[in-house]
């Protein structure tokens, strides 16, 4: 249950823990897979070369059956890894609006736990913000929110471990001092940390016209 706790991404959906390792798998698979069908066609071939019938030429159908045993398999990874790509992009999406809705309570225990090292903001108005200097404006509730809504989020996955998402921001607030009511696009950097998953870098632009 401690593990748990360090971990409350697993607490939420414990099958979320199988996701970085599933493309993983499933390359491993298409490669044994391959490595048996090969096999497989090696002791094919020698059987029917065995065969009166054949007269030891005909080695047709086994490519045949062959082929198509590549393709099922083939199919099945295809379909395993864009099941899993969907899933991380759901993830992702999910975690997207967790994060702007701890921001706007203040809440720097999600950022401790979701804000990668090294992790970098850049601002709308031109600055760039550390992870301590983030976690220290949430600690200090220097930044104070009227409203803020998430639109049109999408999520682009690297394999397993890495994604990327954008989306537009609309948001009203006084930070740092100065009131802010605009609308922003911003893209985020999320990367896989031993299952859980964090920001290394956010990244805001002032949409044209605002």
């Amino acid at each position: 249950m401690a593990w748990l706790a360090k971990n409350p991404d697993y607490a939420q959906n414990p099958s979320m823990k199988w996701l970085p390792y599933l493309q993983t798998l499933i390359v491993e698979l298409w490669s044994l897979s391959l490595s048996f069908l090969r096999r497989l066609e090696a002791k094919l071939q020698k059987e029917v070369k065995s065969l009166p019938l054949y007269g030891g030429h005909n080695t047709l159908t086994t490519r045949i059956a062959i082929a198509i045993g590549l393709l099922c398999c083939l199919a099945l990874c295809l379909n395993l890894n864009a099941q899993a790509g969907g899933d991380i992009a759901d993830q992702i999406k999910q975690l997207q609006q967790d994060s702007r809705d701890a921001q706007m309570k203040n809440d720097s225990s999600w950022a401790q736990q979701h804000l990668a090292d090294g992790f970098v903001a850049g601002n709308s108005w031109g600055d760039w913000q550390t992870k301590e200097d983030f976690i220290k404006d949430l600690q200090n509730k220097t930044n104070k929110w009227k409203s803020g809504n998430i639109s049109d989020v999408k999520v682009t996955t690297f394999g397993p471990n890495a994604a990327v998402s954008h989306y537009t921001f609309t948001y009203d607030a006084e930070l740092q001092g100065k009131h802010r009511a605009r609308t922003v696009i911003c893209s985020d950097t999320w990367l896989n940390d031993s299952g859980t998953w964090k920001t290394a870098s956010t990244h805001c632009s002032l949409v044209k016209g605002q």
